[in-house]
């Protein structure tokens, strides 16, 4: 049995990991290791690039250096025309896509979800999927970004894991990459935590943990799952900072970890 204790989490961006560049060289090669695998299984023929992999924030679990699990994150601003033309989107059915950018908001979107096969479920105290996306809502709560959406696939119950931190679906059962997938969206008001307390908990501890390593300010929000509260401490920046929308949190405070939603900005600090 493994445990995730024996982890850290860290977060950094991929382009300019700074002293994390061991961690990234190894989330690269689990990344293309288990995508290939991936599409292969689907009888997809798709060569993997990394620039798939450059230039997005990365969230995961490492033990030491080496990658255990992670998601990649990435801002789209519908009010632009060129975040529409994203390649993300292509899977997009018509209908759903057309709900999406007549919106003109600020979007999050956490993808390819990794994890080495020694920590499937089967084999850790806690499920590494479940955490995964935990941490991506935390990164989406702390953004100024308006919604959350992706799609998640329903053979592995991906699906399950959204709708369990507050997803509603937009779409169901549809194609992407040969396999069935939900497609789903988590607003602000209905985004929360793991209805398993235990990741749940987990996720915080996780959370608090990383961003307590700076000497930077710390602030606490107040987090609702269930009619339970839960106390995040945030990291937050001495001097703030705008995201990408250029608007502050819609949460009323500032946007903590604004400056890692720009891409070329280097995340030492975490």
């Amino acid at each position: 049995m493994k445990f995730v204790e024996d982890l850290g989490f860290f977060h950094f961006n991929t382009s300019e990991p700074g002293e994390f560049s061991k961690h990234c060289e190894s989330a690269f090669a689990l990344w293309e290791e288990q995508w290939v695998s991936t599409f292969a299984k689907s009888k997809l023929e798709i060569e993997i690039f990394s620039d798939e992999f450059l230039n997005r924030e990365l969230g995961g679990l490492f033990f030491g250096t080496k990658a255990v699990g992670f998601m990649l994150y990435s801002f789209f601003d519908f009010s632009k025309y060129s975040s529409q033309k994203a390649r993300y989107f292509k899977n997009y059915p018509r209908e759903v896509w057309a709900s999406h950018h007549q919106k003109k908001d600020l979007v999050f979107s956490p993808t390819h979800m990794t994890l080495h096969p020694d920590w499937r479920k089967s084999n850790t105290n806690l499920p590494i999927s479940e955490l995964l996306f935990g941490f991506s809502l935390l990164r989406f709560l702390d953004s100024s970004a308006d919604r959350l959406i992706g799609y998640a696939r329903n053979d592995l119950k991906m699906n399950e894991v959204l709708y369990r931190h507050g997803g509603y679906p937009l779409a169901t059962n549809l194609q992407a990459y040969n396999t069935p997938v939900d497609f789903i969206e988590i607003s602000r008001a209905s985004a929360h935590l793991s209805d398993d307390d235990a990741c749940a908990e987990m996720n915080l501890m996780f959370w608090n943990k990383t961003k307590s390593r700076s000497n930077h300010h710390l602030q606490t929000v107040l987090h609702k799952r269930k009619g339970k509260n839960h106390v995040v401490t945030l990291y937050q920046p001495g001097t703030p900072k705008n995201d990408p929308s250029g608007k502050r949190s819609s949460m009323g405070k500032q946007s903590l970890l604004s400056g890692l939603a720009r891409p070329n900005l280097p995340l030492h600090s975490l």
